[in-house]
């Protein structure tokens, strides 16, 4: 299901329909990658063995079937029967997705989607250092660091994006360092499918240098607002006070400044020992059962994916942004540097899980110099990545559903330094660093899955007038044990009926999960 709360459910499912979701998304609007698709076959399954695959391949001027994922990992199991299928023919990758799509043997088949950076495009500022990082008082990041720094854990940030200037002065301390590889051999010492991989890998170029393009300088601020050298002398100071990043360039290798191997990017930061990933990019349109795949695999390996919300001043509860829209994701808007107020380009709604600051933040960038006009979420998420890294290095032994939520729970409500029109639709406010580390005793109950049955009427797919329905939530609680516990559920629109609009579960202990029903007309 999507990530939609309780309150939005109803209307999600009326606009999409209760039948099973189409098995590829088909929307050309979206950029993809051309001449390639990605495809999950059934178990069992073998494009070998399978005629019709043939048959497609060979309609399509099939040149290679290539694994998504290197196949030396035994932790990639769940995604080995994922593979690339690149071609020759003109046809639009979501056309060939679409009659793969059809065969018995394939799970999915889609197109491989093309990311757009999260942030707001600026003039590259002259000032080459700065002073003031007035973000970092403002979310209580000084307080923080008395309790813990990055430096005295093993947190790992995974910067998904497109490529880092790791060797820049105020990052490379903190620039992560394969252990398993030596470099300049040409061997894969530590058997993970890439070559002299000791300082991360290049999507774009095909090797062990995560370095960006000419010119991008994403990647880069990306990095220094989560993890850039603090108390150095030098530069500025990075949200998780000397985490490790591990940094992965995941952009096109034409030098668009775009993100094609963001989903790969991510399954080799979490196979390599991230236990945060910071992705700041998105694109609109449908979900991907690709890309969520990824992102669950990344939880399987014990990684928290923070995304970017993206910023076009636009509600998420009615177009979706992804990764930010996935199950397991934790979603970040921007407010301003100056105040509580939600930054003017920031996406909104009740899927974006926080907020944090995004306007002129202060960073590193290319050439070895500095930045303090980065303004986007997608140098809001990094911030919060680095206060997942200090939570993670305080309690190591948590789950991702754990730190995730203590974000979420230990936020600032801002809703009064904004208009009333965006009540309910600023997440659970600005983070708070130093709550974070130091509160407990709040309850974490969230939907995890959501079931419609037909009580009512003709008994096809499509909700009709007159029809009644049941839907039935599946909720779990992730942190303190709650008494007393109701849910209520309200409609976006008037074109139905809430029968019943509360339901009450009494108790729901840590770790527990429950379901609560609800009939509408």
């Amino acid at each position: 299901m999507s990530r939609s709360t309780v309150f939005a459910l109803v209307a999600f499912s009326i606009a999409l329909g209760l039948g099973s979701p189409a098995r590829v998304f088909a929307d050309d609007r979206v950029p993809t990658v051309p001449g390639v698709i990605v495809v999950r076959w059934d178990e069992g399954a073998s494009k070998q063995a399978d005629q019709a695959a043939i048959a497609l391949a060979a309609k399509f001027g099939g040149q290679a079937w290539e694994d998504v994922f290197p196949s030396g990992d035994a932790g990639k199991r769940d995604l080995a029967a994922v593979q690339y299928f690149r071609y020759s023919s003109p046809f639009v990758p979501s056309v060939v997705a679409a009659q793969f799509a059809e065969l018995a043997s394939v799970v999915y088949a889609e197109p491989l989607y093309i990311h757009t950076p999260s942030a707001v495009p600026q003039a590259d500022p002259d000032d080459p250092r700065y002073a003031q990082m007035s973000h970092l008082r403002q979310v209580s990041a000084p307080e923080a660091w008395d309790i813990v720094r990055g430096e005295q854990g093993n947190a790992i940030i995974g910067i998904v994006d497109s490529g880092t200037e790791w060797r820049h002065e105020d990052l490379r301390a903190n620039a992560w360092l394969n252990p398993g590889e030596i470099a300049g051999n040409g061997i894969d010492d530590d058997n993970n499918g890439f070559v002299d991989d000791t300082r991360g890998w290049s999507f774009a170029r095909d090797n062990g240098d995560p370095s960006p393009l000419p010119g991008d300088q994403h990647g880069t601020v990306v990095a220094g607002v989560a993890a850039a050298v603090s108390d150095n002398g030098v530069g500025v100071a990075g949200m998780s006070w000397n985490a490790r990043f591990l940094a992965v360039n995941a952009a096109c290798s034409n030098g668009n400044r775009l993100i094609c191997s963001g989903y790969p990017g991510i399954v080799y930061a979490a196979s390599n020992g991230a236990t945060v990933i910071n992705a700041s990019f998105s694109r609109d349109g449908g979900a991907s059962r690709f890309e969520q795949d990824v992102i669950d695999f990344a939880y399987a390996q014990g990684a928290l994916v923070v995304a970017a919300a993206s910023n076009d001043n636009d509600d998420n509860d009615v177009t979706s942004r992804f990764p930010a829209g996935y199950d397991r994701v934790l979603s970040v808007g921007a407010t301003n540097k100056a105040n509580d107020g939600r930054a003017s380009f920031s996406n909104y709604g009740r899927t974006v899980d926080v907020f944090a600051p995004g306007v002129t933040l202060n960073s590193t960038t290319i050439n070895g110099a500095y930045n303090d006009f980065a303004n986007g979420t997608s140098f809001s998420a990094p911030m919060v990545a680095g206060l997942a890294a200090l939570i993670q290095t305080q309690n190591p032994a948590w789950s991702v559903d754990r730190v995730r939520e203590q974000i979420r729970v230990t936020a600032d409500p801002i809703e009064g330094s904004n208009p009333s029109s965006f009540a309910g639709r600023l997440g659970q406010g600005r983070i708070n660093a130093l709550r974070a580390l130091t509160e407990s005793g709040s309850p974490a109950i969230r939907p995890i899955g959501v079931a419609f049955e037909e009580v009512s009427g003709d008994g096809d797919e499509g909700i009709e007038d007159g029809e009644t329905y049941r839907v039935t939530v599946r909720l779990t609680n992730y942190l303190a044990s709650a008494n007393n516990v109701t849910v209520r559920l309200s409609a976006a629109d008037n074109v139905l009926t809430i029968l019943n609009t509360t339901a009450t579960l009494g108790s729901l202990a840590s770790g527990d999960t429950a379901s609560v029903g609800f009939s509408f007309r």
